[in-house]
């Protein structure tokens, strides 16, 4: 039986219910005798049967011997966010941005687990960056939209919300988001294009009690 294959056979027992014998069989195991794929493979996993510390146990493991693979470093981000543990999720993530800066959706995750985090300030930089890799992507714009929203910079964030909407995301929200602010802006002349984005939104699939609630929100 393969290193792989025992792991595979500890996860089944995991499955099955067999926790303490499970524990036991997986503690004898060493994830850095796997490859990379195979460790990302038994992550995913021990996820969807709600394992999510062992298998980042298991991630942090296999980074002992494959330190310079991004994918784990995102793996490993991602499970300690849903964790709850934003900084040590910020800090993964950022080893991914250094190993990988071409990619923006690493700067983009960068930046969300960056705002989780409490940082905020640092968020912006990184959108920047997702933006310099392309700027016909809606996602950053968005993103930054929402900061600004968040910071009581409205101006901005219309601004940045329109620059999203003129790249006509498949998604919903961007439409919703810049229509508030637009409805909220006093002294503003904006009737007619809150309608254009309600109509937007409704094409993308949201009836209009749920435009009506998105736009109700605080």
């Amino acid at each position: 039986m393969t290193e792989h294959e025992r792991w595979l056979e500890g996860i089944e027992r995991l499955g099955a219910g067999e926790l303490q014998d499970a524990q036991r069989f997986l503690a004898d195991l060493d994830p850095a005798n796997l490859a990379a794929e195979q460790c990302l493979e038994l992550a995913e996993r021990l996820e969807s049967l709600q394992r999510l510390e062992l298998a980042a146990v298991l991630l942090e493991g296999a980074l002992q011997a494959h330190g310079r693979v991004p994918a784990l470093w995102l793996g490993l981000a991602r499970l300690r966010q849903a964790l709850g543990e934003p900084e040590a999720a910020m800090r993964a993530a950022e080893t991914a941005v250094r190993l990988e800066g071409e990619s923006l959706e690493l700067w983009l995750f960068l930046a969300e687990i960056q705002t989780e985090a409490g940082r905020a300030n640092l968020a912006p930089q990184s959108l920047r960056m997702a933006l310099s890799i392309d700027e016909a992507d809606w996602r950053p714009w968005f993103a930054l939209g929402r900061l600004e929203e968040a910071q009581e910079q409205s101006r901005i964030a219309i601004a940045h919300y329109r620059h999203a909407v003129r790249l006509e995301p498949p998604a919903a929200e961007p439409y919703l988001a810049l229509a508030r602010l637009l409805e909220r802006r006093l002294g503003g002349d904006d009737g007619e294009e809150i309608e254009g984005l309600k109509t937007a939104a409704a094409t993308r699939g949201l009836s209009q009690t749920q435009i009506e609630a998105y736009l109700a929100r605080e």
